[in-house]
């Protein structure tokens, strides 16, 4: 009996926007999959939002969507993207739905792995990242880049990457809105759905420490299933692409790969 591919949503991570994610996408529709990658509302707008709603909303339509064709979905998720990925899946596992289709994998992507009620800003204690440049007053619907000097997005983001990729992929990065930072997680999934992590050992922006810190936080509660590790920086999909594609195949259900 052929079993159907759980389909693939993808949800960026801050300052990135779905074209830092065409590689991978791409991968990923080749070996059979239907995917998308969410465009959110936080990032590049001509308006900040206040908060990271408007992106959880983004995301949990592209899961119904799957969801009404009777698809199961992995999510994948990219650095700050495990938190409005994670928020988004609230009420979607298959078990929610009359259909007994929904959710099925979550992965995180050198992402961060959230805890319900509590915001970046909160796990921090409160302290932007020392890389970020504020642009006004906190929480009050307004942008932050990624280009506070002395560090530069080249270094933090794509330190493994080729100079053409880093130089386009730092062009293509966009102002992304601060107040997604104060914004609590809604779900913490990891316990609740099957879970996935790719570890990236040469991350500049999440050091790899911290990566593994959080898959193994509140030993015992979490679903994780696979927790892997590549020579990779922050953004993994330019570098190891086949092998980033080859890890997020395995967690919707392709042993082999």
């Amino acid at each position: 009996m052929t079993t159907t591919k759980p389909a693939i949503v993808i949800v960026p991570g801050a300052f990135y926007k779905p074209w830092h994610y065409s590689f991978l996408h791409n991968a990923l529709v080749t070996a059979g999959y239907e995917v998308t990658t969410g465009d959110l509302p936080s990032t590049g707008g001509e308006t900040a939002t206040s908060g990271n709603g408007p992106d959880v909303e983004v995301v949990q339509s592209a899961i119904k969507a799957y969801i009404a064709r009777d698809l199961n979905v992995a999510v994948a998720m990219h650095s700050f993207g495990g938190l409005t990925g994670s928020s988004a899946c609230k009420g979607l596992r298959p078990q929610d739905q009359a259909n007994e289709k929904g959710v099925v994998s979550l992965v995180y992507l050198c992402a961060g792995v959230p805890i319900e009620g509590v915001s970046m800003l909160g796990g921090t204690g409160g302290a932007h990242p020392p890389w970020a440049r504020l642009m006004g007053e906190p929480n009050t619907g307004i942008f932050m880049f990624c280009d506070n000097p002395p560090f530069q997005p080249k270094e933090l983001f794509y330190n493994d990457c080729t100079p053409e990729i880093a130089a386009e992929a730092t062009q293509k990065l966009e102002y992304w809105s601060e107040g997604c930072m104060w914004s609590p997680c809604l779900y913490t999934a990891w316990m609740e759905i099957e879970s996935n992590y790719i570890v990236c050992e040469l991350d500049q922006a999440l050091p790899p420490q911290l990566q593994e810190f959080m898959v193994t936080m509140e030993e015992g509660k979490g679903l994780w299933r696979r927790v892997e590790r590549v020579r990779a920086g922050h953004s993994p999909f330019f570098s190891t692409v086949e092998e980033t594609a080859g890890f997020i195949r395995r967690c919707a259900g392709e042993e082999g790969m």
